[in-house]
C-alpha cells in the first residue's frame, strides 16, 4: 500500500520477537495517516518481573524468542521516538490469569509427581490468586497489554 494510505494498523505479538522494535513502529508509523491509529499487543516487562519464581516455566518469558519486553513508560517513549502517542496500555485480567496458569502447567508437566501436584496447586492457585491479579491487571501491570497510538 501507499504510504500514508491507512488509518490503522496492528503490531500484534511482533515487538517482543525484534532486536530492533523501534524500526518496527517506525514503518508502522509511515503507513499512518496523521490521527491514525496502531493497535500493539506485548508481554509486558510487569509480566517478566512476575514470573521470575516460575524460572524457565515462565509462559510468557519464551527465550530466546522474546527479546523485548515493555512497561506502560517504555513502549510510550518507543511509541513517541517512533511519532505516535500512547493513548492506552490496557492488561486484561484473563491474559494475567491464562499466563500464571500456563506457566504453572509448563512446571507441572515435567514429572508425574509434579502433574498431580500441579492440578492441585493450579486448583488452589486459581482460587487465591484471583484477587491479586485482578489488581495488578487493573493497575496495568499484568501479564499482557493491549496498547492504542496515535500517529502525531
Amino acid at each position: 500500500a501507499p504510504q500514508g494510505d491507512h488509518i490503522e494498523g496492528a503490531v500484534w505479538s511482533v515487538l517482543e520477537h525484534l532486536s530492533n522494535p523501534l524500526e518496527a513502529l517506525v514503518t508502522t508509523c509511515s503507513y499512518l495517516k496523521v490521527g491514525g491509529v496502531a493497535f500493539i499487543q506485548i508481554p509486558t516487562l510487569y509480566g517478566v518481573q512476575q514470573g521470575r519464581q516460575f524460572r524457565q516455566y515462565w509462559a510468557l518469558l519464551d527465550l530466546p524468542r522474546h527479546l523485548s519486553f515493555f512497561g506502560r513508560e517504555g513502549l510510550a517513549d518507543l511509541c513517541d521516538k517512533a511519532g505516535m502517542k500512547l493513548i492506552a496500555f490496557k492488561t486484561p485480567l484473563l491474559e494475567t490469569a491464562w499466563c500464571y496458569y500456563a506457566s504453572i502447567s509448563n512446571y507441572a508437566c515435567h514429572s508425574r509427581v509434579r502433574r498431580m501436584l500441579g492440578v492441585l496447586s493450579l486448583t488452589l492457585l486459581s482460587v487465591l490468586s484471583l484477587p491479586l491479579m485482578a489488581v495488578r491487571a487493573l493497575r496495568g501491570h499484568g501479564t499482557e497489554a493491549f496498547a492504542v497510538a496515535v500517529k502525531r
